[in-house]
Parts: C-alpha cells; structure tokens; sequence
C-alpha cells in the first residue's frame, strides 16, 4: 500500500490480532490420537471371557446355588463375611449375551477413557464404579447377581462427564458418542430385565 504524506503507519503484528472469537469457537478432534487397543479394557475383555468359560465348565449358571458358589452377589453371603463377594462379582456374567454385551461396551468405553483420562484413572474409575454398584446392589437387593455392568456404567459415567463438559470444544460427531452410550445402557437395562441373575439396580 502507498504511504500518503504525513501520515504516520503502525505495522499490524500477529500479537496484536484477537484470537478470541476463532478461539471461541475451535473444534478439536477427539478421536485424534486416540489407541484402538486400550491396554486395560482389552486385557479386562479376554479375563471376563476367560471366567465365563470357566462358570460354564464348572456348571456354575446350572442352579441358583450353583451361581451363588462361583462368587455371585449375595447379601446373606456378604453380611456373613464373604465381602469378596463386592469384588468377584464383577467377573462373572449370566449369560452368553450378558458377556457379549458388556465385553463390546467395554472396549468402546474404555477406548474412550482411555483417551481421556489416561490409562490409570481408568483403572481406579472401573473398579471404584464396580465396588460402588455391589454396595448398591447389596443394600437394594437380597441377590444373587452377577456381572461387570456397573463397573461398565461407571466407565461411562466418566465418559458422559468429559463429553459433557468440553462440549464446545468437539466436533458435532464426537458429541453424537453421547446417543451411542444412551442406546447401550438401554440395551443393558433391558437385558438385566430378561436375564435372571442380573441386577439393574447396580446399573
């Protein structure tokens, strides 16, 4: 541009622009960098398997003792000492479809967590969220059940709150994830209502 005499320019440096409104506005990508085999969830989906092989091998869903005997939730049980009771529940499932379900949400929600929390808080949120359900569930219900879905919605619980509180900050995709987790749980709750031993109530 030519100058015009007597007039005095100040040169226009990049500090001197707002930012602020395409700040505002920015998207992230969420799913940017994000590790398609989440260590934990992964390792936590071939032990779950494991141990549902096992119940079937040792006939551990033929009966209601049977279910009780291979570590089931059972207040009775608890209140008599066996508080391991809390934890093995979680490892035990009451169906094939029970497994299946709760095997593809764990992947998916740990993936997520993963990602967003890093592995160890994953790791604390599952089992914190999975002590937490067997409490409810204890308190709720006189059992037995069985299974890792409340664990699993305590991953999406964590889930749910991340997305939730960087909303503005994604594109309209990675905020869709939130529709996804709200067709899984009913999924879940509906199965829980079909499935005998299994607990909504942790859910």
């Amino acid at each position: 541009m030519d100058e015009i005499p007597g007039k005095k320019y100040i040169p226009i440096t990049e500090d001197m622009l707002d930012h602020s409104v395409k700040e505002r506005y920015a998207r992230i990508n969420f799913e940017k960098g994000m590790n398609r085999g989440p260590r934990f969830s992964i390792a936590m989906v071939v032990v779950l398997a494991a141990v549902f092989a096992a119940q079937l091998y040792w006939d551990g869903l033929r009966s209601l003792q049977a279910v009780i005997k291979s570590g089931a939730l059972y207040r009775n049980g608890v209140l008599d000492g066996q508080v391991w009771r809390l934890i093995s529940v979680m490892f035990l499932h009451g169906s094939l479809g029970h497994l299946v379900g709760n095997c593809v949400a764990l992947y998916m929600l740990g993936m997520i967590c993963e990602h967003a929390y890093g592995e160890g808080q994953t790791v604390l949120l599952y089992f914190v969220s999975g002590l937490g359900a067997s409490v409810l569930s204890v308190m709720l219900k006189p059992g037995p059940a069985v299974g890792a879905s409340g664990a699993i919605f305590g991953l999406m619980g964590g889930a749910v709150a991340f997305l939730y509180n960087y909303r503005e900050h994604f594109f309209l995709r990675d905020r869709r994830i939130g529709f996804v987790l709200l067709i899984w749980s009913l999924y879940q709750i509906a199965n829980g209502l079909l499935t005998p031993y299994i607990d909504n109530s942790a859910h």
